[in-house]
């Protein structure tokens, strides 16, 4: 499979700074305690950032917004963005990866400043504020839809149609849906490197464009709404989506042989939250 480096090892620094992350870590509801600087639009910015890359962030941010809004339309989270200059700063928010939310604002490092990165965030701190919380999302939300329309809304080219199939062999060896429904299951399947991305991103990201596909913006919005209404994801899935509910992705004579390949790694910590590749 075709990746590029600085997936792979930026996806590796997010799996083993997971333990890293404590309580200690400093909150991203008041990112001026360490001192950054406050701009327009609830952006914040190190200090030391050069006033090109200031410029940079900014107009990357109203681009990723742009992004979020062809899907959700008038955003209804308010998130605080904060925009690292250095990956001392980055970690002191127990940030992993190349972008990281925790449910409610969000934190990109300096080698996270792409767009794609931006959207990818935005987009699920939108959706949780959809949906009601974080919690909700974890509780209620299969792990792959919201990572999915992260994805899809992101257009991050990296999780292509043409690179989900080279990575799964047109899909054979692609897991099961439901074995993408936990957040553990999911980190875990990710593998160490970011060797499974495909597997995992790419997978939920076919998924849900397809979805997408016949339920349209409209739908998007329509599903966080159902469920806090009281409906069940899958009902408002199948519904919204205009087909039979999907828990799986492959036949069932595929599924042993793609489980088989699937990586076996050791659980994720309990205080994990959510960062991008």
């Amino acid at each position: 499979m075709k990746w590029t480096s600085r997936i792979l090892l930026f996806a590796l620094i997010a799996v083993a700074a997971f333990p890293m992350r404590t309580a200690a870590a400093a909150s991203l509801e008041t990112p001026e305690e360490l001192g950054l600087r406050q701009l327009a639009n609830n952006i914040y910015v190190s200090p030391e950032m050069p006033g090109e890359q200031v410029e940079q962030a900014v107009a990357l941010v109203d681009q990723a917004r742009e992004r979020v809004r062809q899907f959700y339309g008038e955003p209804l989270a308010r998130p605080k963005i904060v925009i690292c200059a250095t990956q001392e700063c980055y970690c002191e928010f127990g940030a992993v990866g190349l972008g990281f939310t925790d449910g409610r604002n969000l934190v990109i490092s300096p080698q996270g400043l792409r767009l794609p990165i931006i959207a990818h965030e935005l987009a699920h701190v939108e959706f949780t504020a959809r949906v009601g919380s974080f919690a909700k999302v974890l509780q209620d939300v299969p792990q792959w839809f919201d990572e999915g329309q992260a994805v899809l809304i992101s257009m991050a080219e990296e999780f292509s149609e043409t690179a989900w199939r080279e990575a799964t062999a047109d899909g054979r060896h692609a897991p099961p849906l439901a074995a993408l429904a936990a957040m553990d299951d999911w980190t875990r399947l990710t593998g160490a490197g970011g060797e499974y991305m495909q597997f995992t991103y790419g997978t939920a990201r076919r998924e849900v464009g397809r979805w997408f596909d016949r339920a349209g913006p409209a739908g998007l919005q329509a599903l966080p709404q159902a469920l806090r209404n009281g409906e069940t994801f899958a009902e408002a899935y199948a519904r919204i989506g205009g087909r039979q509910h999907v828990v799986d992705n492959l036949p069932p004579a595929d599924r042993q042989t793609a489980a088989a390949r699937l990586p076996v790694l050791p659980d994720v910590p309990d205080n994990f939250i959510r960062a991008a590749w």
